[in-house]
């Protein structure tokens, strides 16, 4: 499943149903994560300027691991 493909996506919701898609989404989600620094789950996200680091309850994303480690530090800790 290509999930950065919006048709795929759709082709699944309709395969699946929504609960379902939902199920599957977030377990895509877990397995993408790669690190947890100050309470932020890091996790890869592809794009079309290939891979990027996100922080999960940011609308932030980084080129680099590092540098998304970085930017989680200064951030409020998140619980």
């Amino acid at each position: 499943m290509d999930w950065s493909d919006p048709k795929a996506r759709l082709s699944l919701i309709e395969e699946v149903g929504p609960e379902k898609f939902g199920a599957l989404l977030r377990a895509h989600e877990e397995a993408c994560v790669v690190d947890t620094v100050n309470g932020y789950r890091i996790r890869t996200t592809e794009t079309r300027f290939g891979t990027l680091y996100t922080l999960e309850g940011t609308r932030a994303a980084y080129a680099s691991l590092a540098r998304a480690r970085d930017e989680a530090m200064v951030l409020p800790h998140q619980a």
